[in-house]
């Protein structure tokens, strides 16, 4: 199962590093999206395995006591993971505009067809 999600989340970066690599502004922002995600997924699988541990607050709220602390899933990587979530979506979106206003000026996407600035 671990040999997966290392496949998977190394695929995924992978592949976004492949996406940010290119030409294209839209291509690039699925890139971010995807090099995102494996940095996500690489999070998750650092908490470790959940099967056979409980959640403390479940576990709490079932029979009014707590196991020791081995017995819990770690909390903190899925939090970090939220976070990493929203951060990730809001850049996305700003992203997204970036590229929308920019096919609206010049009817381009492609980074090779910017129009740059003469520096004096």
């Amino acid at each position: 199962m671990i040999f997966l999600v290392a496949l998977t989340a190394g695929t995924l970066a992978a592949a976004g590093v492949w996406l940010i690599l290119q030409r294209n502004l839209i291509r690039i922002s699925l890139g971010f999206v995807m090099l995102s995600n494996a940095a996500n997924l690489i999070l998750i699988s650092a908490s470790g395995s959940p099967v056979g541990k409980t959640d403390a607050v479940a576990q709490h709220a079932a029979t009014g006591e707590l196991l020791n602390a081995g017995g819990y899933v770690d909390p903190l990587p899925q939090a970090l993971i939220l976070t990493a979530i929203v951060i990730s979506f809001a850049v996305t979106a700003f992203q997204i505009v970036l590229v929308y206003v920019h096919h609206r000026d010049t009817s381009r996407v492609a980074t090779d067809q910017l129009p740059l600035e003469d520096a004096e």
